[in-house]
């Protein structure tokens, strides 16, 4: 079977996320990986494959503390990426990866979902927000979900009148 890979750098790096699965970013070395992939003519600058392996990697640190935390717990302002305000028409958008399964064929997908709002949600408040998008994806796109991660939360810079109440 023949590949064929995005011609550009951030589409490649986008293809990056969505096939590489974090176990092997956890397990193999960037080197590693990088030489599996240009055996199968996969080319991508080495400064931009690492870019993308430390945000792969970073998106596993957080969903390991996100373990940790309670369900009333609000997700934490350090968690929290600040962005133009132009870019964003609500206060905060936390970004979820979606491991799951075609249902026509079952093969493995990833699909990337954004939950945006005016207020900081708790842990408890976006795992339900997270399970109804998933419901959404199944009836919509054929697509069951299998698991979700929190990997970013952006908030707008002057969504300081909203921290008060947090």
């Amino acid at each position: 079977m023949v590949e064929f890979f995005p011609e550009t750098t951030e589409g490649k790096i986008e293809w990056l996320r969505d096939n590489i699965p974090a176990s092997e970013w956890q397990t193999k070395s960037g080197a590693q990986i990088q030489r599996e992939l240009k055996a199968v003519g996969f080319e991508l600058r080495t400064q931009d494959f690492y870019r993308a392996q430390r945000e792969a990697l970073s998106m596993v640190a957080h969903q390991q503390q996100i373990q940790l935390l309670r369900p009333e717990s609000k997700v934490p302002e350090n968690w929290i990426t600040n962005t133009r305000v132009r870019d964003m028409s609500s206060n905060y958008s936390y970004q979820f990866e979606v491991q799951g399964t075609s249902t026509i064929d079952g093969t493995p997908m990833t699909q990337y979902l954004s939950i945006s709002t005016n207020e900081r949600l708790s842990i408890e408040q976006l795992d339900e927000a997270i399970m109804e998008l998933c419901d959404e994806l199944e009836d919509k796109y054929e697509f069951a979900a299998d698991s979700a991660s929190l990997f970013r939360v952006y908030g707008r810079p002057d969504r300081a009148s909203s921290l008060l109440s947090a």
